[in-house]
């Protein structure tokens, strides 16, 4: 049995790396990955269970139950994302552990050869090299049976599933790291069992290993290759052909631009020539071109050809592009997160909704169902609402009787001038109990009538405590958690239509074809508009919230800038690196500050306003004299203020809120 389990386990990043290049769908990928990484997880729980169950004794129950390293580091990772660290420190943090990785397997691949070569060489027979094949093609049959039992199920789940990626499943699992790690630690362990056994396990799990890398990896390709599962789809072959195209273009221009230089002018252009040329990386004809679009220059002859695309080719080529698009709006948000213009967990969230569409055939991310993760939540403000409404009385109206006739009679009773003097006449009457205290006599004789109104008044008391500084700062605190969760809400939506400015321009490449590109930018720009619609209701709504996420964007923008600006000074030598070692920590104390800013701030006024406006340079008389000129006028949503080609009457100064232009 324990011989089973070791064998179970297959390595995920061998399982992968033979499959993840070769054009096959990332689905499949994925599905070979969280397969390798939740099997070898529970194989090792199994396995250390097993071990303590047989061996040992234990009475710790975190200890018997074998916590799983596999699990929490999945676990951790599924949690960590690219904006998870500073910029830069994850493609360090990528680096890094992709050479331990090579490390750890090469140090386990030489170990383990060192030890079989000692232990098991002197236990061999020729009959053990008929297990060992029977062993190798046992565990890829058992593999196929699981499999195919389990296909009915897998085709009703997720992403679905066929027999050609249940084939392909079943041939990358190969035997690793956690095999021969487990096969290893039983080998040298000192419980019971006799030396001979211990090497065959060893000997079986190395070779049963050493087996699938060298057949099922290198064949892996080809099973792939002859299931028709990498064949590289017309329309990402014809994104491909763009992009190389683009890269042709950008060549040629700078190309002639060197021509040019006086330093570069006598270069041997034709050989230069030659070695920058690039050639196209799929198999790609005439034909195919024609296929896709209705006017474009062949590869070869740069002859135009044209051709009347298909309905299905242009739904094929949209969702191509759609998926890229997501790509981009992804790029796009990291982008703002690094450059100061999008804080963290918006990125995130962004990040994360955005790879949400990946799957969803046809559709294109909209701000209408991003809003399900920025809505504030209704009951901390209806919390909020109902505990200012007692604590400070600030109801427009008292509460409605009720129709019954002893409610009506005690609502007219509370609301009375007169009960609200006798509330204050009992508790001053707390005196007496006090007084009497003090009395020997008194006091013993009503001793438990004293208690009782003891605890009364200290129950009296502790209520009026509670609602003077309990029940406050717990207003104070539903307060700032609704300011957060309005400026995460801000920051989403803007952060979304940012999105769609930037990725709005790479629409014609993406695309590659006219219809299609005219699809898209109505998409995008409908899409677009709405948000810009919730960031303009939010500024009306908000405007101290929007204002102060606006004042702290302003800051962490210009602060790295200045960031960006030091590290030229150092690199171009102009300023020193002990300096700027301390120009940067001054830099870096003001980004910390920036958490001492207020969750509100006042908008500005329009005199205010007026200052800040860089044509005027502050200078006070033409500042004066359009005040004196200067209206006042309130626009609601939906309100025009110029026609298009149309003069505008006057200049407008947008005090709060947003245009559409």
């Amino acid at each position: 049995m324990l011989f089973g389990i070791i064998l179970s386990a297959t390595d995920p990043i061998l399982s992968v790396a033979s499959v993840k290049n070769i054009g096959l769908s990332k689905i499949v990928i994925n599905l070979i990955k969280g397969e390798s990484l939740f099997n070898d997880a529970t194989t090792v729980i199994v396995f250390e269970l097993y071990k303590d169950l047989v061996y040992d004794q234990h009475t710790e129950l975190a200890e018997w139950i074998g916590m799983s390293g596999v699990i929490s580091l999945t676990v951790l990772g599924i949690l960590l994302d690219s904006v998870s660290f500073s910029p830069g420190v994850d493609e360090f943090i990528f680096r890094f552990w992709s050479m331990l990785t090579f490390l750890a397997h090469v140090l386990i691949f030489i170990i383990i050869g060192v030890v079989i070569a000692e232990n098991t060489f002197p236990y061999v027979t020729i009959r053990d090299l008929f297990y060992i094949l029977t062993l190798y093609l046992a565990l890829n049959l058992i593999r196929g049976l699981v499999i195919l039992l389990l296909s009915p199920l897998l085709t009703r789940l997720g992403y679905g599933f066929n027999w050609r990626w249940g084939a392909v499943i079943v041939w990358s699992g190969m035997r690793g790291t956690f095999t021969l790690n487990m096969a290893l630690g039983i080998s040298q362990s000192k419980d019971s069992g006799t030396t001979a056994m211990k090497s065959m396990i060893l000997l079986h799990a190395g070779t049963a290993s050493l087996m699938t890398l060298m057949i099922n990896s290198t064949t892996v390709k080809k099973l792939v290759t002859t299931l028709g599962l990498c064949n590289i789809t017309l329309p990402k072959r014809m994104a491909m052909y763009s992009a190389v195209q683009r890269i042709k273009e950008m060549e040629t221009n700078t190309f002639s631009m060197l021509k040019l230089d006086r330093f570069l002018a006598d270069a041997n252009w034709t050989m230069t020539e030659e070695a920058i040329k690039i050639d196209y990386p799929y198999k790609f004809d005439i034909e195919e071109v024609s296929q896709i679009v209705k006017t474009l220059k062949c590869p070869d002859c740069n002859k135009e050809i044209s051709y009347e695309t298909t309905p299905q080719q242009i739904a094929d080529i949209l969702e191509e592009a759609r998926l890229r698009l997501l790509t981009a709006q992804i790029a796009s948000y990291q982008k703002q997160y690094h450059t100061g213009m999008l804080n963290q967990d918006a990125c995130q969230t962004l990040i994360g909704a955005a790879e949400s569409y990946v799957d969803i055939k046809g559709k294109f991310m909209n701000i209408h169902e991003v809003k399900t993760y920025w809505e504030s939540k209704g009951i901390l403000v209806s919390f909020k609402k109902l505990l200012s409404d007692w604590v400070y009385n600030v109801k427009d109206e008292k509460s409605k009787p009720s129709r019954n006739k002893i409610l009506k009679l005690c609502h007219l009773i509370v609301f009375m001038d007169e009960f609200e003097y006798t509330s204050y006449i009992i508790t001053l009457l707390n005196f007496i109990p006090i007084v009497m205290n003090f009395m020997p006599y008194l006091n013993e004789t009503y001793l438990t009538q004293l208690k009782i109104s003891n605890y009364y008044f200290i129950g009296l008391y502790i209520l009026e405590a509670s609602l003077k500084l309990v029940i406050p700062r717990l207003i104070y605190l539903l307060e700032k958690q609704i300011n957060k969760q309005l400026t995460f809400r801000y920051d989403i939506a803007k952060g979304y239509v940012q999105g769609e400015e930037d990725t709005k321009y790479l629409i014609e490449q993406i695309a590659g074809h006219e219809t299609i590109s005219k699809e898209i930018n109505k998409i995008m720009e409908n899409n677009k508009q709405d948000a810009m619609k919730e960031l303009g209701l939010m500024q009306r709504d908000y405007p101290d919230i929007v204002t102060a996420v606006k004042t702290k964007q302003a800051v962490q923008t210009v602060l790295n800038t200045a960031t960006e600006t030091l590290k030229v000074l150092i690199s171009g030598g102009i300023v020193d690196k002990n300096e700027g070692a301390k120009l940067q920590k001054m830099i870096l104390l003001k980004k910390k500050q920036l958490g001492t800013l207020p969750s509100t701030i006042a908008p500005p006024t329009a005199e205010e306003l007026l200052h800040n406006i860089s044509w005027l340079e502050n200078e006070k008389n033409q500042i004066e004299f359009i005040q004196k000129k200067a209206r006042l006028l309130c626009y609601d949503y939906g309100d025009v203020i110029c026609e298009e080609h149309e003069m505008p009457q006057g200049i407008h100064l947008i005090i709060s809120g947003m245009t559409k232009p």
